[in-house]
């Protein structure tokens, strides 16, 4: 049995804006949000044995005197069996912040892709605030995107292979280990309050379980003094 593929997205967007006027000149402040919700359904019961691959990455770039980005990718394939799982969340931020009335500018996005997967579903949200007065300027932005993909194997459950099973301390211990969570990280208000310099910082997490398991990362992190910083990176993690 087959079932035809389909797919389907869902989008909302979210903008409010406020500005005020004074003696010491005028105060701009912007507010804005949207979340798609992609679900994909492909031939299920197919007998491919092409294997899934799953992709997520993003990338954050901020300008100006006090800069800050920071990119974290969490992904884990498992094949238990009957089914292939990957699932996933990749989270990039970028914050600037200038004096003198000179202008910020903050930038991220993510995404999350997979292949030979009968389920996909991600959700891609962003969130983006801006302040602008005639003393400094601020503009902070957020990319989150969760992938979850599921791959059945019906074609024969009794001859399926054997699950294989995580090494102790390497599944959900090792994923609740997020770098958010990483002490040594800046946490989400130092990203936007109080800058002094300009950081840029990436961590990949990405593990495979199963026959012809593959994973495959790339990142590069750029800073530029009271100018720019910048990171981007992907992880590809599959088994066949």
């Amino acid at each position: 049995m087959k079932v035809s593929s389909s797919y389907s997205s869902t989008t909302s967007i979210y903008t409010a804006s406020t500005s005020t006027d004074s003696d010491g000149g005028s105060t701009h402040q912007t507010q804005s949000s949207d979340t798609t919700i992609g679900v994909y359904s492909g031939s299920l019961g197919s007998e491919s044995d092409d294997g899934t691959v799953a992709v997520l990455g993003g990338e954050a770039t901020a300008a100006g005197e006090d800069t800050t980005a920071i990119g974290t990718i969490q992904g884990k394939v498992s094949d238990v069996g009957t089914a292939v799982i990957a699932e996933g969340s990749a989270t990039f931020s970028a914050s600037s912040e200038t004096s003198g009335g000179e202008p910020a500018y903050a930038s991220a996005s993510t995404y999350g892709e997979a292949s030979a997967a009968d389920t996909l579903v991600t959700v891609t949200s962003t969130t983006s605030e801006s302040l602008q007065t005639p003393d400094e300027s601020k503009w902070t932005e957020t990319s989150t995107t969760n992938l979850m993909a599921v791959d059945l194997n019906l074609s024969d459950t009794s001859d399926s292979p054997e699950a294989v099973n995580e090494p102790s301390g390497s599944s959900s211990d090792q994923q609740s280990d997020s770098p958010n969570e990483d002490a040594s990280a800046p946490s989400e208000d130092f990203t936007y309050n109080g800058l002094d310099g300009n950081l840029a910082i990436i961590e990949i997490d990405a593990t495979a379980y199963g026959d012809d398991s593959l994973v495959f990362v790339d990142a590069s992190a750029l800073t530029i003094e009271d100018g720019l910083s910048a990171v981007n990176g992907y992880a590809w993690f599959g088994v066949g």
